[in-house]
């Protein structure tokens, strides 16, 4: 590793929005500039560079409490290319270019691409990331990922271009979309059109528990990025879901009216016997509005009617390990206790508890039932895994469960179980629906061109 020193003189450690502009990077804004080979690339499939002019770099940056809460708690990584240019004085300079704002430079009044390893400092900040042991713990204890929970930015935010949300599953951490996401850092169409954004969540937790809190998360983001609201970005997300991801991702491009709410209760909210704080937890969970900022959503062996699995000795097994959040779990329970003869026939068997881990995906729940015939109000895709031919089912999730009408498309990827979506088979057909999206929009809402700029190389 080069020490930032080494290279540059400090000036400080200036805010992002002073050391990031039209595609020129402050030095001093990275605590270490590190050249890109001498990284070596682990766990990924691929690795995606550009040959052409200048060096290419990855700048790190450890997290401060004065870095945006919405970067990976694990470091800022970026690509950089360092180039030189002589002015006519013949004074030289060295500058710090983004490669994804900066895709090409002029040379001898010639456009030459400029050179850049996007896989680098995604691999950078893979390795520093604790992720693969909370995905775990995490799904059985809520404290033990609460505090990670969030939507992280994988770069700096950008007015222009579609955020790609992904979305992970039970058990599971955005480590799972590491392939995919690489892929996207290495297309150089779909790169200078979207922006990466990992979602964290504790999975154990019921899944409207989980979705509720996930929208007021997305909401807050989008008020932080976008305070008047006027972004291409904040009105444009693409969202990517795998398993119970494609569940909250549910809640986001549904409304569910009184549906849900019927088919737990038989009264209306404001008969129940339930303080005001309770009854608004209760609506939060089970109410919401289709978000109108996502344009197209993905879901990928979602089990929208549950999974057979979920009702298994194993399923209840693993739940009575679970630690659930005290407040929700009370909530719920609380008012399901004091309001027993005002619950939904199908719905007394949650007297018993609430569900968490698997056996919230219980095929028996009737508000995962009711969820799952809600119609989508934004295009979408369905990817289904099937580990044998004619299987019809990943192991986890029938295809029937996973299955939504009015898909703009269905692709079926045979051979491969419930983590379809890290198959090369499934990426490949997330790519071109990536793609697709981008063909279908107006060419007004095409990203702002990428700032040009001159070199010597």
């Amino acid at each position: 590793m080069v020490e930032l020193a080494d290279a540059f003189s400090r000036t400080g450690r200036p805010a992002e929005s002073f050391a990031h502009r039209e595609g020129v990077w402050d030095p001093a804004y990275f605590d270490r500039l590190i050249p890109s080979e001498d990284l070596e690339i682990h766990g990924l499939r691929s690795r995606h560079v550009r040959d052409g002019v200048g060096v290419p770099l990855v700048g790190f940056r450890e997290k401060s409490a004065d870095d945006p809460f919405y970067y990976p708690p694990e470091g800022i990584t970026r690509p950089l290319t360092a180039l030189s240019s002589v002015d006519d004085a013949g004074r030289a300079s060295l500058r710090l270019v983004d490669p994804v704002r900066v895709p090409e430079v002029r040379v001898d009044d010639r456009l030459q691409p400029v050179a850049a390893d996007f896989t680098a400092p995604y691999s950078l900040l893979l390795s520093r990331t604790v992720f693969e042991r909370t995905a775990i713990t995490g799904a059985f204890d809520h404290n033990e990922v609460a505090h990670q929970s969030g939507i992280f930015l994988l770069e700096p935010y950008d007015p222009d271009r579609i955020p790609l949300l992904m979305i992970h599953g039970l058990v599971s951490s955005p480590l799972t979309w590491m392939e995919l996401t690489n892929e996207v850092f290495g297309d150089a169409r779909l790169h200078g059109a979207y922006q990466v954004w990992h979602a964290v969540y504790p999975t154990g937790i019921p899944f409207l528990h989980a979705a509720a809190d996930f929208r007021e998360q997305l909401s807050a983001l989008r008020r932080a990025l976008d305070p008047g609201g006027q972004d291409f970005a904040s009105t444009h997300l693409v969202v990517v879901a795998h398993s119970k991801g494609g569940l909250l991702t549910k809640t986001l491009v549904s409304t569910s009216g009184d549906a849900l709410w019927n088919a737990a209760f038989k009264v209306p909210p404001e008969e129940l016997v339930a303080t005001p704080e309770d009854l608004d937890a209760m609506r939060s969970f089970l109410f919401f509005t289709r978000d109108p900022s996502v344009q197209r959503a993905i879901f990928i062996a979602t089990p929208h009617r549950g999974s057979r699995l979920a009702d298994s000795a194993l399923a209840r097994f693993v739940a009575s390990w679970i630690v659930l959040p005290g407040h929700e779990a009370d909530t719920f329970e609380r008012v399901l206790r004091d309001n027993r003869d005002c619950i939904a026939p199908d719905f007394r068997f949650r007297l018993a508890g609430l569900p968490s881990g698997p056996r919230a995906l219980s095929t028996r729940d009737p508000l995962l039932q009711t969820l799952g015939e809600l119609p989508v109000e934004v295009p979408f895709h369905t990817i289904l895994g099937e580990d044998a031919p004619g299987s019809a089912s990943d192991g986890v999730v029938a295809h029937e469960s996973s299955r939504q009408s009015g898909a703009v498309s269905e692709h079926v990827v045979t051979g491969e179980g419930h983590s379809v979506h890290q198959s090369p088979a499934a990426i490949a057909e997330l790519l071109r629906i990536l793609r697709e999206h981008l063909a279908s929009r107006s060419p007004s809402s095409a990203p702002l061109p990428s700032p040009s700029l001159s070199s010597d190389g």
